[in-house]
């Protein structure tokens, strides 16, 4: 996707809220607005997951097309990717004093990448790594003393085309990176390749090297998106767009080689596109599927059992539910198409109605966080 970037301005910003919980919201940018809104942060009632709108962040310090986003560690630091030619990464420096949450802009950093979709920070703050759709690469830029990410490091650009699904896959297409508990390979997503590439990764000096084999196949025409570890660090899951698949790999922690264990269906409906993944504590995987047929959020065991599913969209509308976030009993849907984040009670595995249902232009990720007072 080609977007045009607005000039970049440093500025900060406090919210005074009372609960220590907190929904992050970032996606598309409102062309039809001056200075749009790419990043919201919502206070969440932790008894009855109810949001109350605390502040909104607009391009000026996001950037056009905040459309992925991820936190540090020890919360001390927000990113997000701008979706847009020239490629950015906007760095937020985020204050919680127990009463009041702030976060403070450090400026934006380019890739020399076209559409960075999905990054990871690594546990010691001291990388960031992102995945560019367009430009199918993936690319590690340090983040300096002040927190900011800046200078590139590593960049390593992939070849080839499966041409399986001529309209997806006329390139490479990396989509998601995915770093082992030990920091030290990382794995890229290559939907026009129908690949994971593997790589090791130096976590002194943020440096990649092709590991050994350097991809595992996903299927011919399964375009592999998203990706996520087991909470025991032991298993790899990846989300396939086109054959709507849930996969689960068993990750090597000596070799960082991952073996396909399995693979089962997301939906038996057509016209579906899989999407986001995410694993609950107690190690559940969730998926959500994405098309007027089936706009849902599915629940798997770790060993790829179907245990439940809810509809994110009323029946006749499609919602396309890019993303979700557990969080404090709730899962909390990115409803792309209509503009809105409904919510669904999420407890002993199992979900349930909620009359929470905010309007949001273009959501795209959601980040639930929780400070400690």
């Amino acid at each position: 996707m080609r977007f045009a970037i607005l000039s970049v301005l440093v500025a900060a910003a406090t919210v005074t809220a009372k609960a220590a919980d907190f929904l992050f919201i970032s996606g598309a940018t409102d062309w039809n607005k001056p200075n749009p809104v790419g990043l919201s942060i919502y206070s969440t009632n932790p008894s009855n997951g109810q949001l109350t709108l605390a502040k909104e962040y607009t391009s000026n310090t996001t950037g056009n097309q905040p459309t992925y986003m991820a936190i540090s560690r020890k919360k001390k630091f927000l990113y997000l990717t701008n979706e847009v030619e020239q490629g950015q990464v906007a760095s937020f420096r985020i204050r919680y004093d127990g009463k009041n949450i702030a976060l403070d802009s450090l400026g934006l950093a380019p890739t020399n990448t076209n559409g960075p979709v999905h990054l990871v920070v690594t546990d010691d703050n001291r990388f960031v790594i992102l995945a560019s759709y367009n430009a199918g690469a993936v690319t590690v830029l340090e983040i300096d003393s002040n927190g900011k990410a800046g200078k590139i490091v590593d960049s390593v650009a992939f070849q080839g085309a499966s041409l399986v699904v001529p309209d997806r896959q006329e390139r490479p297409h990396a989509h998601c990176v995915a770093l082992s508990p030990c920091n030290c390979f990382v794995y890229v997503t290559d939907l026009g390749n129908d690949k994971i590439m593997q790589f090791r990764f130096d976590p002194k000096t943020g440096k990649l090297q092709a590991n050994n084999p350097c991809f595992v196949p996903t299927g011919a025409g399964s375009l592999p998106r998203h990706m996520v570890f087991h909470p025991r660090g032991d298993r790899l899951y990846l989300t396939t767009e086109y054959t709507n698949e849930l996969v689960v790999f068993d990750y090597n922690k000596t070799d960082g080689n991952l073996k396909q264990r399995k693979r089962v269906k997301t939906t038996n409906a057509t016209s579906i596109l899989t999407g986001a993944i995410h694993a609950t504590e107690d190690g559940h995987i969730l998926v959500s599927n994405r098309g007027v047929a089936d706009n849902s959020v599915v629940l798997f065991t770790d060993d790829l059992q179907l245990v439940t599913s809810v509809r994110t969209s009323p029946a006749g509308q499609n919602g396309i539910p890019r993303d979700f976030t557990v969080f404090n009993g709730n899962v909390y849907v990115a409803n792309q198409n209509t503009n809105n984040v409904p919510a669904f009670t999420f407890r002993n595995n199992a979900f349930g109605p909620t009359n929470i249902n905010i309007s949001h232009f273009g959501p795209q990720c959601l980040l639930g966080v929780k400070f400690q007072g």
